[in-house]
């Protein structure tokens, strides 16, 4: 499952539906800013897949992402600082893309755990249950049995007879 390559075709219908869909203007997607075309010459692009690949569809007979991963519609044109951003930092209600692939593993693996489950209790096999960790064990009343003096429930403490 790699990423398969993005020929120069694709990245130039990129930059060319990036430039129709704002009027003309070659914007970066996260921050809508201007790109130059020194920005451009110079490498200082990104192409971020959205949504990222990870969270795509895999055909595994075709070997193929649905939709394709360099299909322009689901390409945008960012800056190296936007592709980084988008990547790894939350934003407002959005979490960054490696976070919503570690999320979407996670829920994977317990779908999967649980699936398991319900096979063998349909089965009428024992479950194994995961402990969910261990009690913390509670201190309980502080007393002073062995004390000189003791606290009847009403009144001033007295000494103990010993």
């Amino acid at each position: 499952m790699t990423r398969p390559h993005m020929p120069g075709r694709i990245k130039l219908a990129v930059l060319f539906l990036n430039m129709a869909q704002n009027g003309g203007v070659l914007l970066c997607d996260e921050f809508k800013r201007p790109i130059t075309f020194s920005e451009i010459c110079d490498g200082e692009i990104h192409f971020d897949h959205t949504p990222p690949l990870k969270l795509r569809f895999f055909n595994k007979e075709t070997q193929k992402y649905e939709p394709h991963a360099n299909d322009p519609d689901f390409i945008k044109v960012t800056s190296v600082e936007g592709h980084s951003f988008r990547t790894n930092k939350k934003r407002g209600l959005y979490h960054g893309d490696q976070t919503q692939i570690a999320h979407n593993r996670r829920l994977q693996e317990n779908c999967a755990d649980h699936n398991a489950a319900m096979l063998a209790k349909a089965r009428g096999e024992k479950i194994e249950r995961k402990k969910k960790g261990r009690k913390v064990k509670s201190r309980g009343f502080q007393t002073n049995k062995d004390g000189k003096w003791k606290k009847p429930l009403h009144g001033p403490a007295v000494r103990r007879n010993t």
